[in-house]
């Protein structure tokens, strides 16, 4: 299994990532676990009438399951009722079943507990209880920039004469400051602040939304 690193939380909430390869991994899409159960229990019905076990993935198409893809999608299932619903997150893209979690010792639980894993990304912090949401790791050093920010669809034209008028203080870049100065689409755009004063000063010129804020914070501090 691979160890990997984040430099930020997966969906701004999760610290970890463990990623198993799963022929069944896809029936936890949107964490239907009833629907999971009720393909796992088709499938423990097939094998206590001693039948070849095989997973109806379409009108037409079957796949073929061993005991020990069955057994371990039932262990999968299980720890993900005990988990409770908001306590994790699934994506599934086949043959891949993603589990996001900020519980360590149930993912490290699950890989002893035989789920084979292709790999468990975490962040590369000293002590990860420092990460919280919309935190970047970066090398550099010095951060000159220490914020990102991130605007939403209603931005006053002045901010741009500001950010111009103030190159040591912010940095945007041409498509930025132009579509801000005609009123143009910014939704989703951003542009980076010194410090935290100069952040401040920014929430009163912006005359308009912050969709989120970014900090920079370097690896070697971490």
């Amino acid at each position: 299994m691979k160890h990997l690193n984040t430099t930020k939380l997966f969906y701004d909430k999760y610290k970890y990532r463990l990623v198993v390869q799963h022929t069944l991994g896809t029936i936890f899409r949107d964490k239907n676990l009833a629907h999971a159960r009720q393909v796992l229990d088709n499938l423990q019905f097939q094998l206590e009438q001693g039948s070849e076990l095989e997973w109806r993935r379409g009108f037409r198409y079957y796949v073929n399951i061993s005991n020990e893809q069955l057994f371990s999608a039932q262990f999968l299932l299980h720890e993900f009722y005990m988990q409770g619903h908001g306590n994790y997150k699934l994506r599934c893209e086949h043959p891949c079943l993603m589990i996001y979690s900020n519980d360590l010792h149930w993912l490290n639980k699950m890989i002893d507990k035989g789920i084979v894993a292709d790999s468990l990304t975490q962040p590369n912090f000293a002590d990860v209880k420092e990460l919280v949401p919309y935190v970047i790791v970066t090398d550099d050093d010095p951060i000159i920039y220490q914020y990102k920010v991130t605007v939403g669809s209603q931005v006053s034209p002045a901010l741009a004469d500001w950010i111009r008028a103030n190159s040591d203080k912010c940095k945007a870049g041409t498509k930025f400051l132009h579509s801000v100065s005609n009123n143009g689409y910014v939704n989703g755009m951003y542009f980076y602040v010194r410090d935290e004063r100069v952040l401040q000063l920014v929430q009163i010129i912006i005359g308009g939304d912050i969709k989120r804020v970014d900090k920079f914070i370097n690896s070697a501090l971490s």
